[in-house]
């Protein structure tokens, strides 16, 4: 395994990509002119990346 100089700005920006995505994917979540069961799925989406950041590593 080769291991990379990565600086902590990169983590931060990564996390903040999640962050915005998650944001994207509830707003269409909201969306009412958005089928119910896409909806869900939506939320599930977001459900399962919250819970895979909050698990420790």
């Amino acid at each position: 395994m080769v291991k990379k100089n990565l600086q902590p700005s990169h983590f931060l920006n990564r996390e903040l990509g999640l962050l915005e995505f998650n944001r994207r994917v509830l707003a269409q979540a909201a969306d009412d002119s958005v089928p119910l069961l896409e909806r869900l799925r939506f939320v599930t989406i977001v459900s399962s990346n919250s819970s895979r950041s909050a698990s420790p590593a």
